[in-house]
């Protein structure tokens, strides 16, 4: 059995203002690194047998306290990214929510391709993908996984068997923790967006 933490990174000055997508030089704030300390100390307890990350800065920061607490070396791994958003990357809330197209992807997200980006079933397929690799692999452990809310609510979609019009229900606020318990034969959702501070008591055998 394997358990796999689907870990959103911390507060950055980005937040509910622009969306920044896959752009770099995006760094947590006070309020993201207050966010990272306090998920390596909940996570700190925990036998952690490996750390992954999204490339991107936000995402590589908010797992570096943890990976440092659990004497691990961050694997960066490109199937964690952001969804590309394409020509979106980089606007404000206030201009896309004028948008036909951001009228389309909360509406009909399965039939929404952003320009000059990927599909949410094509971002949805590289982020299980990934989880689905840890799943085929020998032994049993725990394993971090930083990321981005997108991100994670296609790879919980996935395995709640919604729907991807529904993954917009799903909540992952900065820091959050979701939880995933796997074997070769099943899939368990032990936790959805669990706050940064909330005790984790998994146990993978």
């Amino acid at each position: 059995m394997t358990v796999l933490l689907l870990v959103r990174h911390g507060e950055t000055d980005w937040l509910g203002k622009r969306l920044a997508g896959r752009l770099p030089d995006i760094h947590l704030n006070a309020e993201g690194r207050a966010h990272a300390d306090a998920l390596a100390a909940v996570l700190g307890p925990l036998p952690l047998d490996a750390v992954y990350s999204s490339p991107l800065e936000r995402a590589l920061e908010t797992a570096e306290p943890a990976a440092r607490a659990a004497d691990k070396r961050i694997i960066r791994d490109e199937r964690l990214q952001e969804v590309d958003f394409g020509e979106l990357t980089g606007k404000p809330f206030t201009e896309l929510q004028g948008m036909t197209i951001w009228q389309e992807v909360h509406h009909t997200p399965a039939m929404v391709r952003y320009p000059g980006g990927e599909s949410l079933a094509e971002a949805q397929e590289r982020a299980v993908g990934m989880m689905e690799e840890i799943r085929a692999g020998e032994g049993s452990g725990i394993a971090a996984l930083f990321t981005h809310a997108d991100t994670i609510r296609l790879a919980l979609a996935h395995y709640l068997q919604m729907p991807l019009a529904a993954y917009h229900m799903l909540v992952t606020e900065p820091a959050s923790v979701s939880v995933l318990i796997v074997t070769r034969k099943a899939v368990r959702v032990a936790g959805i967006n669990l706050p940064a501070g909330s005790p984790l008591r998994v146990k993978a055998e």
